[in-house]
C-alpha cells in the first residue's frame, strides 16, 4: 500500500495525463520511488520497507530505475511488489484507458518473465 507514496510529490497532470508523457514528465514520475523511500525511511515504523519502495521499478536485467539494480541485488520482497505493482497497473482502470482483462495482462507480462519480472512471482499470481 505504501510503495507508491512518492507519487504524492508528482503532479496529477502527469499521473492522469490521457496521452503519452514527454521526457520531462517521465523524469518527474520516475522520482516517485526515491521520494517514497525517503519519506518512509524517516518514519521508524516504516523504515524497513523503504528499500522496497525505492526499488519497486527495478528489473532483474538491471534496466529498471532509479538505481539500475540487477537480479542478485533485488530481495524477494522487492520482486513481489514489482510484479504486483505491474499487474495492478495493467488490470486497473486508468484515466487514459480501461482496465485490461487478467488473461491479457498475463500475455503482456509474459515476454518480460525472467528479464523484468521474477517467473515465480508471475506464477504465484496465476
Amino acid at each position: 500500500m505504501l510503495h507508491d507514496l512518492g507519487k504524492l510529490a508528482v503532479s496529477n497532470q502527469f499521473l492522469d495525463k490521457p496521452g503519452k508523457l514527454d521526457a520531462a514528465e517521465w523524469k518527474a514520475i520516475r522520482t516517485h520511488p526515491t521520494t517514497g523511500s525517503t519519506i518512509l525511511s524517516r518514519i521508524r515504523a516504516f523504515a524497513d520497507i523503504a528499500p522496497i519502495a525505492c526499488n519497486h521499478h527495478e528489473r532483474l536485467d538491471g534496466k529498471g530505475y532509479p538505481n539500475g539494480l540487477s537480479a542478485e541485488q533485488l530481495s524477494a520482497e522487492v520482486r513481489i511488489v514489482t510484479e504486483a505493482d505491474a499487474f495492478d497497473a495493467l488490470s486497473a482502470a486508468r484515466p487514459y484507458r480501461a482496465a485490461i482483462p487478467f488473461n491479457d495482462v498475463f500475455a503482456i507480462l509474459g515476454p518480460d518473465r525472467g528479464t523484468a519480472f521474477d517467473p515465480d512471482c508471475i506464477n504465484a499470481l496465476r
